[in-house]
């Protein structure tokens, strides 16, 4: 996912907001970092990165080149650089309450500067050291998740893959309520609320938890299924062939008209390639060409010549393709056959 993206990721990000970001590569990381801090210069919130494994001038000379008056912001304060350890040790141990005490001074302290919020970003790499009180990251992630809401701050801690075990990664996945990951932003569905992580009953409570959460994804699902159903039924009581191709030309779906003009049944193409069955050899790579077009291009039309089912003769008609969807995983090609004259079984 290019920067661009994962600036709409994020633009709507308002203060509360507590969210995981875990990145496999520096390019990764920086991928949404960089935009994570332009739009709080952008917006009038005080930026702070809190560093440990990158250097601050790298960061910045990554602003600089993405358009930012590094110079300026750095100057004005609105922009600063902290190491971890000055910013979350103390007397070289970590105290996960003194931590987010301070935290939450800084968050007043910007609000009384004038800054809309405080825009924090940490690398949480610090949390892999040996110095005391260091392995309780994940009880100070907690403490931050109770404080965020009812503030004027926000914060994307970085987490890397390669370095942290996935035990960890685990438990701290369990205590943000949002994820930036290499697939973009997500609401986190196995967030755990602050008052049930650490309490006796918590395996408990994180059963009930979940259950709830799979009856409501069911509903959710027997929903989509009756939305689907109502839209197949729409379409079939039309006189306009529809059928739906994923990204590799398979038939996903097609109507009842669909099933006439072409001369298949639903369950007898459904996942087969549509230009090697719903046209004859002359016509398949021109219908093989038209949906590269619409997937590239967005849409594609043409004519395809088709036999009427039971008829002689051949009519060529006005065939219109369009991809729709929202992501790689909904994405598909719709073809569209109308003025195809048949009488409904």
């Amino acid at each position: 996912m290019a920067v661009a993206d994962y600036r709409r990721e994020i633009a709507d990000l308002k203060p509360g907001t507590h969210l995981l970001g875990l990145f496999a590569s520096e390019d990764e990381q920086r991928a949404w970092v960089i935009p994570f801090l332009i739009a709080g210069l952008e917006t009038g919130e005080k930026v702070l990165y809190i560093h440990d494994s990158r250097a601050p001038e790298a960061i910045q000379e990554e602003l600089g080149a993405a358009g930012v008056e590094v110079s300026a912001v750095l100057e004005s304060g609105q922009l600063s650089f902290v190491s971890a350890r000055a910013a979350l040790l103390y007397e070289d141990r970590f105290e996960p309450e003194l931590a987010v005490r301070n935290l939450e001074a800084q968050i007043a302290e910007a609000v009384e500067q004038g800054y809309g919020a405080l825009r924090l970003t940490a690398e949480m790499s610090w949390a892999l050291s040996r110095k005391r009180g260091c392995a309780r990251f994940v009880e100070y992630e907690c403490k931050c998740n109770a404080l965020f809401p009812e503030s004027r701050g926000l914060a994307l801690c970085q987490y890397d893959l390669q370095r942290f075990t996935p035990q960890q990664l685990l438990e701290v996945l369990a205590v943000h309520p949002e994820v930036l990951s290499g697939e973009g932003r997500h609401e986190n569905l196995y967030y755990t609320e602050p008052s049930h992580v650490g309490a006796k009953d918590a395996a408990h409570t994180l059963l009930r938890r979940r259950l709830g959460r799979m009856d409501a994804w069911g509903r959710k699902r027997r929903a989509q299924s009756c939305e689907v159903e109502r839209i197949r039924k729409t379409l079939d009581a039309v006189a306009v062939a529809v059928v739906a191709l994923d990204r590799e030309g398979r038939v996903a779906f097609i109507n009842e008209t669909g099933e006439q003009v072409f001369g298949h049944r639903a369950e007898q193409i459904r996942g087969q390639v549509a230009w090697e069955l719903l046209v004859g050899p002359e016509q398949r790579t021109h219908l093989q060409q038209l949906f590269r077009e619409a997937w590239l291009q967005g849409e594609a039309q043409g004519q395809l010549g088709l036999h009427a089912v039971g008829q002689p003769g051949r009519r060529t008609l006005e065939t219109f393709l369009r991809r729709v969807g929202d992501s790689t995983e909904t994405e598909q090609v719709i073809l569209t056959v109308a003025g195809y004259n048949h009488s409904r079984r």
